[in-house]
């Protein structure tokens, strides 16, 4: 018994940075009050890249004192650095589940659960409710990959909504955008 658990520990081991090593790729149509767009947003356990929709491509990380906020400043060929003092000063420090998985944890706290499914391959939970400012929210989320698979918020003229088109585990190393040939500008150097 005791060998048979050294040598689960041991896949484990060797398995465990492989997966760790991963990211969620998802790809979105965003419907909001300004049109529609298509949005990727990429994420691993402490970093979490949206791209898409005519902004600049925006990447979550958390630190040990926060989270920073990278922005890719096309035009610069840069990207702009706020630190996590920085945005705490302005005001700006995200709840990371609401980055990292787009519908916060404390929604889905507060909504009642309508069932259970399947949705792009994984196991799902529905949720319907109002949010605490009292809109209209349905809400099929993915457990594993720990993103929405359908986000719904207020009505058609006033509301927004996240729809998955397609998910796909890749490296990491892949699936982030490259930054490591750009310049990086502290965005309290950035008036300078």
């Amino acid at each position: 018994m005791v060998r048979r658990a050294h040598a689960l520990c041991a896949v484990l081991l060797v398995a465990g940075p492989a997966w760790a090593g991963d990211a969620w790729v998802a790809h979105y149509r965003y419907q909001g009050a300004h049109g529609h767009c298509e949005l990727t947003v990429v994420r691993d356990d402490t970093r979490a890249e949206y791209r898409g929709c005519g902004q600049p491509m925006r990447r979550w990380q958390q630190l040990g004192d926060g989270i920073e906020l990278l922005e890719l400043d096309p035009r610069q060929d840069a990207v702009v650095r706020h630190s996590p003092g920085d945005l705490r000063a302005i005001g700006r420090e995200p709840e990371w589940d609401r980055v990292a998985g787009i519908a916060p944890a404390r929604l889905r706290a507060i909504l009642p659960s309508s069932g259970t499914g399947q949705a792009h391959g994984w196991a799902s939970t529905q949720y319907r409710g109002q949010d605490a400012d009292g809109r209209t929210v349905d809400l099929e989320w993915l457990e594993q990959p720990a993103l929405p698979a359908r986000y719904r918020i207020g009505g058609s003229a006033d509301g927004e909504s996240f729809e998955l088109e397609r998910l796909q585990r890749l490296p990491a190393a892949e699936a982030f955008t490259a930054l490591q040939d750009l310049r990086e500008i502290d965005i309290a150097d950035a008036g300078d």
